[in-house]
């Protein structure tokens, strides 16, 4: 028998119809149909007789740049550019700024007669964009192709005067760039070959590991003379225990065994002491207290002597160290100088090559440091959105917002019936 479940009346009404949606889309379909044809048509005359045609035209300047590559060889680590007056770099960057200044476009308005500042400007819309690492592209946009295309040119020409006036070059006196370049790579050659001949007579290398040798042995002699204090004040606690005993009785066994342990440390061997003392002699039958603290007094003198021969090696090792270290860093002092004197003459020589190679590039493109690649062309076309694609847009836009309007007006009269 199957039962019955009485269905949930919230979740139940709350349930989306699309049968109800597409009668309700159905019943207003001639509304919808005239809202969008309308919104439509208002874009399509909009855009065809109220917005005006903008048209685009560009004009192409390229810079001549330094064909010169030097790779740096393995021994010089990141050697600085420095910066020179004669060494044209990264010059592209700065067009744009250049383009862009107002004089410069200003001249362009003059030459075509136009009204660029104040209330009648008629100053069409201008973009520089930087393309690549050499090369400006001049934008110019309108409502008149001619005058796009005309004003992107004259531009482009005013740009190239300007970039000409700053960075090219008018005499230039190639031989004796040549004759530069040649000194500057012999001092190059020369500070390498130094550099070079000294490097196998420096001690850089034995002078460091004698100088580690050298801490290792400081370091032994201060652990054994910090033992041998350790050993000297439990030998004079040992005594101290020892004074209040018998002096002419025996040993006891507990001290006798101390005192080996004593004469067992003493004996080690890195030990320089000299006490020596057989642990049978001291354990044996009828060795007293007295004769024990001779012992022990024995055992103090002689590492105390030892210390002090211990302190006196210190000093030596320490004037030893102090002498590597100087011997060490004027050492390294004198590679790194003979390795900057080396890297400042390949800095010289690099921008020198440098530029001498722009020289000749300038001076077989008659010391042009710009030019024009491509001219600007008379625009066709509108740069603008076609009529046909706003009117598509606005339609669609007219018709999601007729769609939303019809189900708002049916779902406010349904509330009202049902009120």
């Amino acid at each position: 028998m199957t039962e019955n479940i009485p269905r949930d009346p919230y979740s139940y009404e709350n349930v989306i119809d699309i049968r109800e949606l597409v009668k309700t889309l159905l019943k207003y379909k001639w509304i919808i149909i005239a809202i969008t044809l309308v919104v439509a048509l208002a874009a399509f005359l909009v855009s065809k007789f109220l917005i005006p045609d903008q048209y685009e035209a560009s004009a192409l300047i390229g810079i001549r740049r330094p064909t010169f590559y030097a790779d740096t060889e393995p021994g010089i680590e990141n050697p600085s550019i420095l910066q020179d007056y004669r060494n044209l770099t990264d010059l592209t960057q700065s067009l744009p700024v250049l383009a862009k200044e107002h004089d410069v476009w200003l001249s362009v308005c003059q030459q075509m007669e136009l009204t660029c500042v104040g209330e009648d400007n008629v100053r069409p819309s201008l973009d520089a964009v930087l393309i690549g690492t050499n090369q400006l592209e001049l934008t110019v946009t309108c409502r008149e192709p001619e005058r796009s295309a005309e004003f992107a040119n004259l531009w482009a020409e005013e740009v190239i005067n300007r970039w000409n006036r700053l960075y090219g070059n008018e005499s230039i006196n190639l031989e004796q760039i040549q004759e530069e370049v040649e000194q500057a790579r012999q001092l190059w050659s020369e500070t390498q070959l130094t550099l070079e001949a000294y490097l196998p007579q420096s001690k850089i290398s034995v002078v460091e590991v004698q100088l580690i040798q050298a801490k290792n042995k400081l370091t032994l002699y201060l652990v054994e003379i910090e033992s041998n204090k350790n050993l000297i004040r439990d030998a004079h606690s040992l005594d101290n225990r020892l004074t209040s005993l018998n002096q002419n009785g025996n040993l006891p066994v507990g001290e006798a065994l101390t005192l080996i342990a004593l004469q067992l440390r003493t004996s080690g061997e890195d030990s320089k002491a000299q006490f020596q003392l057989p642990s049978e002699e001291i354990l044996g039958v009828g060795y007293s207290v007295e004769a024990a603290r001779k012992s022990l007094k024995e055992l103090i003198s002689s590492l105390e002597e030892q210390n002090d021969t211990l302190e006196d090696d210190l000093s030596m090792i320490e004037g030893e160290i102090s002498s590597l270290a100087l011997e060490l860093e004027k050492d390294k002092f004198k590679v790194q100088q003979l390795t900057h004197e080396r890297n400042r003459a390949y800095q010289a020589y690099q921008i020198l090559s440098g530029y001498l190679d722009d020289s000749e590039i300038n001076q077989n493109n008659q010391m042009e440091a710009a030019y024009k690649i491509a001219q600007a062309q008379v625009p066709v076309k509108s740069s603008g959105q076609s009529t046909i694609m706003l009117t598509v847009l606005a339609g669609s836009v007219g018709l999601m917002i007729a769609v939303g309007g019809v189900f708002v007006y049916n779902w406010w009269t349904s509330e009202e019936e049902n009120d």
